[in-house]
């Protein structure tokens, strides 16, 4: 285990350089990431513009699921979702080839190869304030409440990237089935 750890933290330090060496998409990401999180903003406050209660539901208990749903995707973009997307396109080219000649498990490789780190940013610049003003909205949410929420975002995380993964080996059998079908 203390292997992969190793493995993992190379991954990232080499994401890291390679995303720092491009600084102008780090502040288009960011700037990006800002725009679309007030979109959504200004979405919710039309909603509520005529009503102010939607199923039991208040803006600040929108804005902090929002916040949530946000810490979810960013965090399944920045880990894995990068690299099982870009999986078929391994395989059709043939560098997934390479992958299998090295000295790990296929798997922690296809999945962990690289990290997004850029979401990582908009995961600070744009969720937290989310979460803060939902938390601040709302008369009274326990810590417990809080920490289950995150633990069950951690166990939602885990069980995607399981459901992924699986979706993604179909895949490489459905290219398999195609490029047979074509040599035939």
């Amino acid at each position: 285990m203390i292997r992969y750890i190793r493995i993992y933290y190379l991954f990232v330090r080499n994401s890291l350089q390679l995303f720092l060496s491009h600084r102008f998409n780090f502040l288009m990401g960011i700037l990006a990431n800002t725009v679309w999180t007030i979109a959504q903003l200004i979405s919710l406050r039309f909603l509520f513009g005529k009503i102010s209660n939607f199923q039991g539901w208040g803006y600040p208990d929108l804005i902090l699921l929002l916040g949530f749903g946000q810490v979810y995707v960013y965090t399944t973009f920045m880990v894995y979702d990068v690299n099982l997307s870009d999986l078929p396109k391994k395989i059709i080219s043939g560098s997934f080839d390479r992958m299998l000649t090295k000295p790990i498990n296929i798997k922690f490789l296809s999945s962990f190869e690289s990290v997004a780190v850029a979401q990582f940013i908009p995961m600070v610049v744009t969720v937290t304030p989310l979460i803060i003003y939902g938390l601040m909205g709302r008369e009274a949410l326990s810590l417990i409440s809080l920490l289950l929420a995150f633990f069950l975002i951690i166990l939602g995380i885990i069980a995607f990237y399981f459901l992924a993964l699986a979706l993604i080996g179909l895949t490489f059998f459905g290219v398999l089935m195609v490029y047979n079908a074509s040599i035939i």
